[in-house]
């Protein structure tokens, strides 16, 4: 696996990686290393998910290295868990702090919202008034079981309630006061108007940046018939046409012997997809495709 190094970390990459790729994994490290917060955007197709991950894990992994005379008391740490008083009442402080916050928005946006169509937000102060109860409950009960008790049914709270519990600002601006920094990617996202939004200081940014691919890298052709001379027209009227279908399987297995790597083929809807599978499965072109090339289908799956 080929190795890069970026600010001063050595990252491995699948391949070589583009120079727009390692501009990329620069910002990444650099969020990390400074423990400062970002906005960067990448191209659709620019293998994003895949730098993100390989400068991420670079610099983890040089940094557990760094930690590793610890690693003892780390594993230690890790394995015990130790709840005081004390703890339970910075917990009822921090809620305290929130609602404050919370308070303090919703009458913003409330002025805001009356002033402009009258329509006001779900106050949710409520909830954190449910969740203050709970933690004053755990300080009241000294046994260690009523408290393990009450501790489960505040965990079994948190999971369940709703996940716009507090507006993003304001837990950005608690997190921020924790010292806890984000990075945030995207794909062709209005950085600016995303920075403005979150209402926190953003010093690491890439916006600007071209495409890996290259001018002379990409040929753009239309095919107007198959290889059997049948007319390629994807209308309602043809596309479950048995011909259509067969054509277009031919069309692909000439490109499977053709094109010695791999090759996408996109449909524009999954069911169109399913059924020429099922078509080439029953009349054979699946398995002389496959014998080619190895056949990995994306399928999309709501929940």
């Amino acid at each position: 696996m080929p190795e890069v190094t970026i600010n001063n970390d050595i990252v491995n990459f699948s391949l070589k990686p583009y120079s727009v790729q390692e501009d990329y994994m620069a910002k990444v490290i650099e969020c990390l290393q400074n423990s400062t917060n970002g906005g960067l955007v990448f191209l659709t197709d620019t293998g994003k998910i895949l730098c993100h991950l390989c400068s991420s894990l670079s610099w983890l992994l040089i940094k557990k290295l760094d930690e590793a005379h610890n690693i003892e008391k780390t594993c230690e740490e890790t394995a015990s868990l130790q709840i005081s008083s004390t703890d339970i009442a910075m917990c009822i402080d921090e809620v305290t702090a929130i609602m404050e916050e919370m308070a303090h928005s919703i009458k913003q946006e409330k002025d805001f919202l009356m002033e402009n169509s009258g329509n006001v937000q779900q106050d949710f102060t409520v909830d954190l008034c449910i969740l203050k109860a709970m933690f004053l409950e755990v300080l009241m009960h000294g046994k260690e079981q009523l408290v393990i008790e009450k501790l489960e049914k505040i965990v079994l709270y948190l999971t369940t309630t709703t996940t716009s519990l507090i507006a993003r600002k304001v837990s950005i601006k608690l997190l921020m006061k924790e010292s806890v920094h984000t990075m945030r990617s995207g794909t062709l996202s209005r950085l600016k108007t995303f920075i403005t939004e979150l209402g926190i200081p953003v010093d690491v940014q890439l916006e600007k940046n071209p495409h890996i691919v290259k001018g002379d890298q990409l040929c753009v052709g239309v095919l107007g018939q198959g290889p059997d001379g049948y007319s390629l027209n994807f209308s309602c009227n043809t596309r479950n046409d048995p011909k259509y279908v067969a054509s277009l399987s031919r069309i692909i297995l000439n490109f499977s012997c053709l094109i010695t790597s791999w090759f996408i083929s996109f449909f524009p809807l999954y069911r169109i997809m399913k059924k020429c599978r099922e078509e080439w499965q029953n009349t054979g072109l699946w398995t002389k495709i496959s014998d080619l090339k190895v056949i990995c289908m994306y399928i999309c799956i709501q929940v």
